[in-house]
């Protein structure tokens, strides 16, 4: 039997909901690192709220191509859903759960003229839950 696929709507109640559940300040936790340094999220609560995650990011603007990760917070409606503190907030949820991937390495991230990092949606078939760090 296949589980269902849970959908969620892309709006900044839900995305800091996600957070607030997931993000841990217990240090033996896996963590995503990101321009800011590391946030750390409690494994069993990321594979819980895994299809609602994945639901996010298939109402973002031009993830499959590409974004910088505070861009995150634009629908594919062109509707602002959040600021982009709510978008790294999703950014990090993405990361945590294989949703999405930097598209280049963090020691390159200075190279880029405004420094910020883009990320892509990971193709369903590539897509892992796996220890973070």
């Amino acid at each position: 039997m296949n589980k269902k696929e849970k959908f969620m709507r892309l709006v900044k109640e839900n995305v800091r909901k996600l957070y607030d559940n997931c993000f841990t300040v217990n240090k033996e936790e896996d963590y995503v690192d990101s321009v800011y340094g590391k946030y750390y999220f409690d494994s069993f609560q990321i594979k819980y709220y895994s299809d609602e995650i994945s639901s996010l990011f298939s109402q973002v603007l031009d993830i499959e191509i590409g974004v910088t990760y505070d861009n995150l917070y634009i629908t594919k409606d062109y509707i602002k859903w959040g600021n982009k503190s709510d978008a790294l907030k999703l950014c990090l949820l993405g990361l945590a759960n294989g949703d999405i991937e930097y598209i280049i390495p963090k020691e390159l991230w200075d190279t880029l003229s405004d420094g910020k990092p883009y990320v892509r949606l990971v193709k369903q078939n590539q897509k892992k839950l796996t220890k973070l760090k």
